[in-house]
């Protein structure tokens, strides 16, 4: 799919995106040359993709929500919708994190010229078990930080729910 290409099909490659129906260039490419007569490599695709202000960034890790926590979550809403500024005021949060001592489990970028070897910078170092990490449990109300505490490994499970 050239600079010429006909506008129908790169808004079909677009749609494709916005629809949902395709995650990546890959999964648009075996569309459109299903769809039309003249191949289009991936990286066309990847350029009408940003020609159409659509950019390409790493999927954020997040857990699913079942149809359980949706339910949850809006009868919580729903029970609390009517509630003060005094009475949030009144409410303690709490969570926990895990940090890392040396550097992120995820993933990490870095760009290169074609045909350039790998150098320092291309090059993430690392230390047999990762260095370790650390979690940190910790509560805030309506003045700030109440309460916080670290532990040197492992996590901690909730043995209580609020109903």
């Amino acid at each position: 799919m050239s600079s010429q290409a006909h506008p129908q099909n790169k808004r079909a490659v677009v749609h494709q995106f916005l629809s949902g129906k395709a995650s990546n260039a890959v999964h648009v490419t075996k569309f459109i040359n299903f769809i039309i007569s003249t191949p289009a490599s991936t990286q066309t695709i990847r350029n009408t993709l940003k020609a159409a202000n659509l950019k390409a960034v790493t999927k954020k890790k997040k857990p699913p929500l079942s149809a359980a926590h949706r339910k949850r979550r809006l009868a919580f809403a729903l029970q609390h919708q009517y509630w003060t500024v005094e009475d949030w005021k009144k409410i303690i949060w709490s969570d926990e994190t895990k940090i890392n001592k040396m550097g992120s489990d995820g993933q990490e970028y870095v760009y290169k010229k074609a045909g350039e070897p790998l150098g320092e910078r291309e090059v993430k170092g690392i230390l047999k078990f990762r260095g370790g990490s650390m979690m940190v449990w910790g509560c805030m109300g309506w003045n700030g930080v109440v309460f916080s505490v670290r532990w040197r490994e492992g996590s901690m499970q909730s043995s209580t729910s609020v109903s």
